[in-house]
């Protein structure tokens, strides 16, 4: 070769190098093929691990191990339809494959194509009953289906296979959390922190259940400890900030709730429950401040609720202009006679013309249902006091 071209003789020598390599794999037996092919899988070599196994394949084209690692490469390299064939015929050759059902179910599970991975769910059941994680899975995927009864039948049936893992009491705790069902999740989480009292995932659900259920003593020594073992997230930090807020602990929310901010700055609701800590310190400004920024950063969900807040906030300080902008932006965004009550009250202190005060009291009185019997008395009895001086005042002024 020391006449060719440097191009050229690149090229001869790859054209020798693959005539030597081809001839190579024929004279390999499968499972040094597979070998080759596992390694080349362990390099992220797709292509290369393919053609491994399909040169074995060739060899051996009922072999069941071969055809699933043939799959996960075919799948690792992006070719789905490739990848699904191997399986389907790995299922073929041996109907009573545990491993290839599973990864088959996986699969379809993968390809949002939920009714065949039930199906195949089921089947792999039948053929093995006796693997935790096969049950956890196919619970997992009846529950996002909405179908309940099985997911909670495939969870119970994986913890008594594992009653030492915690990933099954973890699971059914949520779906019965998720469901208000809080006595079979609480019996499932007491379980879980039996085995593990210090681990993360059990006790964020103690501590999720415990505030869903306004017990926000025992929801802020849960996430309290979550946080000390340096574990909390951002959900945690929500939950744990509100709940020392309703427990009257103030100062700790304001710096739980700050530091989520810290975290994740696009949250509105974090300084909506600042502004109602400092409420209740009596800071009016600063709470003026975070209702403002809940109302700058929230999209939709909380807008009204927000506003209807600051505008009651700055009605407190005897701000009632502002206080009304406020109100009646809220009470557009969600009407709610409530709204129109304290509409009415800013109405009927800040304008010398009480019809607009008239108006929002009866308008509130109209629309409620509420049991607050105070505020339903004073707005009818004021309305009926307007009404009259307003009467009067049309008589002296001669205008009827």
């Amino acid at each position: 070769m020391k006449n060719l071209t440097p191009a050229f003789k690149g090229i001869a020598l790859a054209f020798a190098l693959l005539l030597a390599t081809s001839g190579l794999w024929a004279s390999l037996p499968v499972d040094s093929l597979r070998q080759k092919m596992n390694e080349a899988l362990a390099k992220y070599q797709f292509e290369e691990a393919i053609d491994f196994g399909n040169a074995a394949l060739a060899l051996d084209s009922c072999n069941v191990g071969l055809l699933l690692q043939l799959g996960d490469a075919h799948r690792a390299s992006g070719q789905g339809e490739l990848a699904l064939s191997c399986f389907i015929q790995a299922v073929a050759v041996d109907s009573l494959n545990a491993p290839a059902h599973f990864k088959l179910a996986r699969y379809y599970e993968n390809r949002r194509d939920f009714a065949e991975a039930l199906a195949t769910y089921k089947r792999l059941f039948e053929i093995d009953d006796s693997r935790a994680y096969f049950y956890r899975y196919g619970a997992s995927l009846a529950a996002k289906m909405g179908i309940l009864y099985d997911a909670i039948q495939w969870n119970l049936r994986s913890i008594e296979l594992d009653p030492k893992s915690l990933a099954a009491y973890h699971a059914l705790a949520e779906l019965w959390i998720e469901m208000r069902g809080f006595y079979p999740a609480d019996t499932l989480i007491a379980a879980a922190l039996a085995l593990d009292s210090n681990d993360v995932r059990s006790l964020y659900l103690a501590g999720k259940s415990a505030y869903l259920q306004q017990d926000y003593m025992d929801a802020v020594k849960r996430f309290r400890k979550l946080f000390d073992l340096k574990q909390g997230s951002a959900q945690a930090a929500r939950y744990h900030g509100i709940s020392l807020y309703h427990i009257k602990q103030y100062t700790e929310a304001l710096e739980v709730l700050q530091e989520l901010i810290a975290e994740a700055s696009e949250l509105d609701f974090p300084h909506y429950y600042r502004a109602l800590c400092y409420q209740a310190l009596d800071d009016p400004l600063k709470a003026e401040a975070e209702f403002k920024a809940a109302i700058a950063k929230v999209k939709v969900k909380n807008l009204a609720l927000y506003h209807e807040s600051l505008g009651i906030h700055l009605q407190s300080q005897s701000r009632d202009g502002d206080a009304i902008a406020h109100l009646r932006l809220a009470q557009q965004l969600d009407p709610d006679p409530e709204k129109l009550y304290h509409i009415a009250l800013s109405y009927d202190r800040w304008y010398a013309d009480k019809n607009m005060a008239i108006s929002a009291y009866e308008s509130y009185l109209h629309q409620t249902d509420s049991s607050v019997y105070e505020r339903v008395d004073y707005a009818s009895k004021r309305s009926n006091l307007l009404r009259r001086e307003a009467h009067f005042s049309e008589k002296e002024d001669g205008s009827k």
